[in-house]
């Protein structure tokens, strides 16, 4: 697991070697521990890093999509180098899966035993990462799984017994992404 002492470390060597990219990529990730750290008022942990650089690069990953949009070539490029070089430090597989995460949503729904709303998408999402805690959790893709769910599953007066959310996203192969 990349720990604060590593970033630092690959930042000095990038600043040695005269690798800009990587310098501005690790600047960044020290950067938003050194935010997180005078926000909180407490020493970062390896867990903390990990989440955070997970965050970077889905803002990375944002930005390359928009960029990609609208023909941005060069931007877009750009940010697919910075992409892999986030994925070059993370550990592999420590992002839990879309389907994980649906899987997840859908025990949580049947626990509620209620039709889920909007509002209880926070909730739900705490559930989720509470579930797979030390594995970062794309709080977006438990957002637009919850609420395509809802516009689908209880539009259509299904239950949560009635309609799985694999089943779900299985004859909604558009939304799988």
């Amino acid at each position: 697991m990349i720990t604060k002492k590593d970033i630092s470390t690959k930042l000095k060597e990038n600043m040695v070697n005269g690798n800009k990219l990587a310098m501005n990529v690790f600047r960044e990730i020290k950067t938003e521990i050194v935010t997180f750290e005078k926000n909180n008022k407490c020493e970062v942990t390896d867990k903390q890093v990990l989440k955070i650089i997970e965050k970077l690069k889905g803002q990375h990953i944002e930005s390359r999509d928009a960029f990609l949009l609208a023909k941005r070539l060069r931007q877009f490029s750009t940010e697919e180098m910075i992409i892999s070089i986030f994925d070059s430090i993370l550990p592999e597989d420590t992002t839990v899966s879309r389907d994980e995460v649906a899987k997840a949503i859908e025990e949580i729904v049947t626990e509620m035993n209620a039709p889920v709303q909007k509002k209880d998408i926070g909730a739900i999402k705490k559930k989720v990462e509470e579930k797979f805690e030390g594995r970062p959790v794309n709080g977006k893709d438990v957002a637009d799984i919850v609420s395509f769910y809802i516009k689908v599953v209880y539009k259509s007066g299904d239950t949560v017994k009635d309609s799985s959310i694999p089943r779900f996203l299985e004859d909604n192969p558009e939304f799988t992404g």
